[in-house]
């Protein structure tokens, strides 16, 4: 008995070739699609840790703002701005409308052509956090002892009961373990210092052709430095009552977007304080 053996037909072998390469094109669209939604979360997850990022910097920065130490608010308290240039501010913290005139005497014009349009630009000088209380040095007339988180040339805020006053320390000098300082203030264990900073916060165009939020510290830092990416939109504005900063920042990172709303409190309320 003879055994025949039978190929496949035409036909059937048609309808393999159609349901194996069905089978391949939806492989093939399972995984691109796996992959185009893990992007998509990877994006998600960059604009949210970069959202969390900015609320924690701004958090640190912002909150002493109207916070000159020691010193007893009346109707409004008095720095003695013994630096070389004027403050940007009365109250601690300012913000303006990227397109405002004032800017022009303020950030370099470079940065000012680079500002993402319809944007805010926050200003803050205030007090970093510890103060230090002052020891007067017997020994050393004239000289008070202090630790070694300072170093010449740094802005410092000086403040008891009575008066603050701003200086750029120009006389640190060291003996074996110990800092001295020589200032213009009277022998009493009063005094507190702390460390001072101007910063201007705005948003610009940055190497990638998007938008950044930097920061420009007066005067330590020559260039912007880039906080956070992937920002499409900022506004900024102190509620009423000098209390709070209410931020909106909008970011996107491909399709995916994320709109931030931030509110800060000041540790003192932001009465005023004038320069003189």
């Amino acid at each position: 008995m003879k055994s025949s053996v039978r190929g496949l037909s035409l036909v059937e072998l048609l309808i393999s070739t159609a349901l194996g390469m069905t089978l391949v094109l939806v492989c093939i669209s399972l995984l691109v699609s796996v992959s185009k939604n893990h992007q998509a979360q990877q994006n998600s997850q960059m604009i949210y840790d970069e959202a969390i990022s900015i609320s924690r910097i701004w958090q640190q920065a912002f909150a002493t703002v109207g916070d000159l130490g020691c010193l007893q608010f009346q109707a409004s308290a008095q720095i003695q701005n013994n630096l070389s240039r004027p403050l940007l501010t009365s109250l601690g913290i300012k913000i303006y409308p990227n397109n405002d005139a004032a800017l022009k005497q303020i950030l370099p014009s470079a940065v000012i052509k680079k500002l993402l349009p319809d944007s805010s630009v926050i200003i803050s000088e205030n007090i970093m956090l510890p103060f230090y209380h002052l020891q007067y040095d017997a020994d050393k007339s004239g000289y008070f002892l202090l630790t070694n988180t300072f170093k010449k040339g740094d802005e410092v805020l000086l403040s008891n009961h009575r008066e603050a006053q701003l200086l750029k320390l120009n006389s640190l000098t060291r003996q074996k373990d110990r800092y001295y300082l020589s200032l213009p203030i009277q022998a009493n264990s009063s005094w507190r210092i702390a460390h001072w900073q101007t910063n201007l916060w705005f948003v610009m165009k940055n190497e990638s052709d998007g938008y950044g939020m930097y920061r420009l510290t007066i005067p330590d830092e020559t260039a912007p430095v880039e906080l956070v990416r992937d920002i499409s939109g900022f506004y900024a504005k102190i509620d009423s009552a000098q209390k709070f900063l209410q931020a909106q920042i909008s970011f996107a990172n491909g399709r995916q977007k994320l709109t931030w709303p931030l509110t800060i409190a000041f540790s003192k309320a932001a009465f005023g304080w004038r320069s003189w």
